[in-house]
């Protein structure tokens, strides 16, 4: 069922990297995701077989189609972000994805709705907002899909490739919600469902344990 010996893993998300969208509904603005912005999404059942979270190749929008690519071990929020870990499928195309990762040709993305957002309509100019563009901090997501993908507009998620263990979800502890302003929108101005879609690059690590095939 799955490819022996390996899983992809690395962060989807890096909290506190401010980006800079360009979206056809919304303008032009400054974003930035707030730690705790996914620990609402990641309840107890996010493992399960049943779980609506999945992970994709391209967000579905690839020759592989909107089938998921393997299984979740893990998902979490740590210090840096939204870890995840999953096992990959066993199939031809699935196994075409691995020399990719491994020549760091991936990095890796999430899909999203907003639920909470902070706006700061008039920021002034900084040193990593020097037009002084609105800006955004994400305070809370519902999560739809987390995985490898080729063209990236954000820096410092990770994929990479080791030896398959076990995992278990970490559910942190919950926080009281803000009076922000709620939304459902999409990042850089492309449209999955009403659902944001972010994409982050890194370079990729491959990671390989004993008993792991490439």
């Amino acid at each position: 069922m799955f490819i022996p010996g390996i899983v992809v893993e690395g962060h989807g998300a890096v909290f506190g990297e401010w980006a800079r969208i360009s979206s056809a509904v919304e303008g032009v603005f400054m974003e930035r995701i707030a730690a705790g912005a996914f620990r609402d999404a990641l309840t107890a059942d996010a493992l399960s077989p049943t779980s609506s979270i999945k992970i994709q190749i391209n967000h579905g929008h690839d020759s592989i189609g909107m089938q998921p690519i393997g299984k979740f071990t893990l998902l979490e929020e740590d210090s840096r972000g939204l870890h995840y870990r999953a096992k990959l499928f066993n199939t031809a195309a699935i196994r075409d994805l691995v020399p990719g990762l491994a020549a760091g040709q991936y990095g890796a993305s999430f899909q999203f709705s907003v639920l909470i957002e902070d706006v700061n309509p008039h920021p002034g100019r900084s040193a990593h907002n020097p037009r002084g563009l609105m800006e955004k901090t994400l305070e809370q997501v519902a999560l739809r899909e987390v995985g490898p993908c080729v063209w990236g507009a954000y820096s410092g998620a990770t994929a990479g490739i080791r030896q398959a263990r076990s995992g278990a979800i970490r559910s942190p502890s919950a926080r009281p919600q803000t009076s922000r302003r709620h939304a459902v929108r999409s990042a850089g101005g492309g449209w999955y469902l009403g659902d944001r879609s972010y994409v982050l690059t890194a370079n990729v690590k491959i990671m390989k344990g004993e008993g792991a095939r490439l």
